[in-house]
C-alpha cells in the first residue's frame, strides 16, 4: 500500500483505514488502525524507502511489473524472444 498512495502508507491509512476497519468488523474482526500502529508501520516503511525516494521506487516497481507481464505473455505465447 505504501507505493500505491501518494504520501505513502500514512496517507493511505488516513484515507482508507476507517473503511478497512468497518470491513473487518463486518467480518467479525476488530483490528483498529490506531495512530500508534500507523506510526509504527510508517516508520518501518520510511526506513526501507525514504519519502524522498518514493517516486523513484514507484517507477522501479512499475517497470518491474511491466517486465513481469511481458515475460508472462511471451511464455504463454511460446515465443522466447
Amino acid at each position: 500500500m505504501d507505493l500505491n498512495t501518494r504520501g505513502g502508507i500514512s496517507s493511505h491509512a488516513q484515507k482508507m483505514g476507517p473503511a478497512y476497519e468497518r470491513t473487518g468488523e463486518e467480518r467479525g474482526q476488530h483490528d483498529p488502525w490506531t495512530p500508534e500502529l500507523v506510526e509504527m508501520v510508517t516508520q518501518a516503511r520510511r526506513t526501507a524507502v525514504p519519502l524522498e525516494q518514493w517516486e523513484e521506487r514507484v517507477a522501479w516497481r512499475d517497470r518491474a511489473l511491466m517486465a513481469l507481464v511481458r515475460h508472462r505473455r511471451l511464455a504463454a505465447s511460446g515465443n522466447d524472444s
